[in-house]
């Protein structure tokens, strides 16, 4: 398994107390067609900081990601961090 799947999990486990169904989307759908609005993806970003403990601005997640791309982005913030370290 490798480190973005498992980020995935984590990601679908931390947001589907938002939207239940979010358990069971197409990783690859994006947001808009998820139907998710502006204020889910501010509640996502929100709690991306608090498990992940990485900064994520609240433009930088928008209706054109998805559930994949944002543990992408989530991956990428993690290495950034570890290279800091």
């Amino acid at each position: 398994m490798n480190d973005t799947t498992t980020t995935l999990e984590r990601l679908v486990s931390a947001v589907e107390a938002l939207d239940p169904g979010l358990a069971d989307a197409d990783p690859d759908a994006t947001y808009h067609a998820l139907g998710l609005d502006s204020l889910t993806l501010a509640e996502i970003s929100l709690r991306i900081e608090r498990d992940f403990e990485v900064p994520v601005d609240d433009t930088e997640i928008t209706e054109e990601f998805s559930l994949r791309s944002t543990a992408q982005l989530v991956d990428e913030k993690l290495a950034h961090r570890a290279k800091e370290q």
